[in-house]
C-alpha cells in the first residue's frame, strides 16, 4: 500500500514514533497519577523535567 516507489520508510517511521510515544506514556502516566494524588516527588519530577527541556544557545 502506498505510492509506487515507496519503500515503506514512512510506515516504518510511524511505527517507531508510535512505539516511542507508547513507551513514554507507559512511564509518564503512572508517575503523574502518583504525584498528582500523593504530592510526593513533585520537586524531583519538576527538576528532572526542567533539566531535560532545551535551553537557548549562549550566542
Amino acid at each position: 500500500m502506498g505510492r509506487p516507489g515507496d519503500s515503506g520508510a514512512r510506515r516504518e517511521h510511524l511505527w517507531y514514533s508510535f512505539i516511542a510515544v507508547a513507551l513514554a506514556a507507559l512511564l509518564a502516566f503512572p508517575a503523574g497519577v502518583y504525584v498528582g494524588h500523593t504530592g510526593r516527588g513533585q520537586t524531583f519530577i519538576v527538576t528532572v523535567a526542567n533539566s531535560c527541556a532545551p535551553s537557548p544557545p549562549w550566542a
